[in-house]
């Protein structure tokens, strides 16, 4: 039994950047599920929608978000997380 090991990618978006990534997002993949945190101690919702996660992240008004969505036939998860300089990107394919 071998381990399995995921590539992982790590960003810093600033605010420019973010706005590129979430437009790149809708238009080239396919969103499977949304989960939002407003705070960090906080309860992730899973029924949040792209648009609304669009708006809130823009607004700095959620904590972080995680992202599943199907992109050049692999299954990809991205992790937003609220940072003071930006929006930390943790991306990884499964």
């Amino acid at each position: 039994m071998g381990i399995c090991v995921l590539d992982l990618q790590e960003a810093l978006l600033n605010s420019e950047q973010l706005k590129a990534y979430l437009d790149e997002l809708s238009r080239s993949g396919t969103t499977v599920a949304v989960a939002v945190k407003g705070e960090a101690q906080a309860q992730a919702r899973s029924n949040a929608s792209f648009a609304t996660l669009c708006s809130d992240l823009l607004a700095q008004s959620i904590h972080s978000a995680q992202l599943r969505y199907v992109f050049g036939g692999a299954r990809w998860v991205d992790t937003l997380i609220g940072a003071p300089e930006g929006v930390r990107l943790v991306r990884m394919s499964y």
